[in-house]
């Protein structure tokens, strides 16, 4: 994660976090919305099975993000630095997803 070197204070590195978590998502989002429409059946096969199965593990990767995130968060219980570190690992695990589903469907997409 890239934070601004203009950071002075923890609102600041807080702020900073944020911006690079909201970007993350808007790219993620855009990268499988991509991938979907480019595992469209063509209309002669009308096979949803690839587009099916890609939402499916969606919806299973998405479950799993938000308990690491959660168990994350929970070895900071009495911490200030329990949000900073769900939001890190959040980052890191979309991510990772994003690499995983570059790999799998072979299919890179840099914006």
């Amino acid at each position: 994660m890239q934070l601004s070197t203009s950071a002075q204070t923890q609102a600041d590195i807080n702020s900073c976090r944020m911006d690079v978590q909201n970007a993350t998502r808007r790219h993620f989002d855009d990268y499988y919305q991509t991938l979907t429409l480019c595992l469209e059946p063509t209309l002669a096969s009308g096979d949803r099975k690839r587009q099916a199965m890609l939402k499916d593990s969606q919806e299973l990767w998405s479950k799993y993000r938000d308990a690491t995130v959660h168990a994350t968060g929970e070895e900071w219980t009495t911490g200030s630095g329990r949000g900073a570190a769900e939001v890190s690992a959040g980052i890191q695990l979309i991510r990772a997803r994003m690499r995983e589903l570059e790999h799998t469907y072979d299919f890179a997409l840099h914006l």
